[in-house]
């Protein structure tokens, strides 16, 4: 699961939550260690390491997330509108992943009000208002019938 918040310290490094991050996945010490390095090129985050997560910007946190979601092989990956952190080339490294990356069985979950976006990643959708589900199909015909409520 993707989140920029859960069991993070907003003191600890990028580095820290990193480590810290995959020991809550339940990998050890050692095998955090050699994931780091993934997670850092993959977020393009080498440079920002030892920067407390309170100094990055919202899309270098992002990154972080994601840094961690690819290094530990997130079978289930929950984005909740962080996409619009991030810079357009950095969105298309992400969605290149999710294609191509990702196991064959994996699930990816997104929450987003970009209709572009929503287009680009999804085969499926589903319209949700108020916790109840309004609308699913085909992520094409879904857009088509509710474009009010895709705000960009």
């Amino acid at each position: 699961m993707l989140g920029t918040g859960i069991g993070v310290d907003p003191g600890f490094t990028a580095r820290q939550t990193i480590i810290g991050q995959g020991l809550l996945y339940g990998f050890t010490l050692t095998e955090c260690r050699q994931r780091l390095g993934h997670a850092a090129d993959f977020g393009e985050l080498n440079d920002f390491l030892d920067m407390p997560l309170t100094t990055l910007a919202q899309g270098l946190q992002v990154r972080v997330a994601l840094g961690i979601a690819v290094a530990f092989e997130a079978d289930i990956l929950l984005i909740d509108e962080m996409l619009e952190h991030l810079t357009p080339s950095f969105i298309d490294r992400v969605i290149a992943f999710i294609d191509t990356g990702m196991p064959k069985d994996a699930i990816v979950v997104l929450a987003e009000r970009s209709e572009s976006l929503l287009k680009r990643i999804c085969t499926q959708s589903v319209v949700l208002n108020q916790g109840r589900l309004i609308d699913q199909g085909a992520m094409a015909t879904i857009a088509a019938r509710h474009d009010i409520h895709l705000t960009r």
